[in-house]
């Protein structure tokens, strides 16, 4: 039996739809509605600490359900979230950032309970670590630099598999601290104070890799350094969560 031209058609309909279907690009924005509240999140928000909610439900799908998702929950706390999504530090949670209404610890618990909701495991990570007691430690290493200039004339990993990293009690490490330089808004303004900071942020990042895993947040307290003709010794203070 030969197929007929609505057979055919119909088949050349299907095949075309399961193109489209194929071939279709994700949206490149996203509206979600918290509680009559928008907000609209890019594919690249969505797709932070995936996979998560938001990725299972406007991307994993062979037919996107649409650009908009409406969820009933607290839109203070979604700020929050979306700070996290864009890149920012959100825990420790800053005053700013608290709802005149609400505490510290009531935010951070419903911060918790919104990132279980939207699966994001980083931040839930994050949010728990928050009720420990941070580990104290001191980091030392030295690079080589010439007496005018504070960048290193040695490669950065040379200089990061000469760290050394210990654990402190926490009176000591506060003894240790006395005297440490720290980044603050009026040293944030003295150039060569910014390029320490930044070269201590990445030694410490590359160190805590190496010598204290897993560790799932960490912080730079202060430093201290000196110079001894072209060697220039570094101790900086941290805490971190495991």
């Amino acid at each position: 039996m030969h197929p007929t031209n609505a057979d055919l058609y119909s088949q050349i309909s299907s095949t075309s739809t399961l193109i489209d279907m194929k071939e279709s690009p994700a949206p490149e924005h996203f509206t979600v509605i918290v509680s009559g509240v928008s907000f609209l999140l890019s594919q690249a928000q969505i797709q932070r600490d995936a996979p998560n909610y938001f990725t299972s439900y406007f991307l994993d799908m062979n037919e996107f359900p649409g650009r908009k998702l409406e969820i009933s929950r607290d839109p203070e706390v979604f700020k929050i979230v979306l700070r996290y999504l864009n890149g920012y530090h959100v825990v420790p949670l800053d005053h700013g950032l608290i709802a005149p209404s609400s505490t510290t610890t009531r935010t951070l618990a419903d911060l918790e309970a919104d990132a279980e909701f939207f699966q994001l495991s980083k931040l839930v990570q994050m949010c728990r670590s928050e009720r420990t007691a941070p580990t104290y430690a001191v980091i030392t290493t030295y690079l080589k630099t010439t007496p005018d200039s504070f960048a290193p004339v040695e490669s950065f990993e040379t200089i990061v598999e000469r760290c050394s990293l210990k654990i402190l009690a926490q009176n000591v490490f506060d003894a240790a601290t006395k005297d440490m330089y720290i980044l603050t808004e009026n040293t944030a303004k003295t150039a060569s104070f910014l390029i320490v900071a930044s070269w201590t942020d990445k030694i410490v990042e590359a160190a805590m890799k190496i010598h204290q895993p897993p560790v799932c947040r960490w912080e730079v307290v202060g430093w201290k350094r000196h110079l001894t003709g072209d060697i220039r010794h570094a101790i900086i203070f941290v805490k971190f969560w495991s």
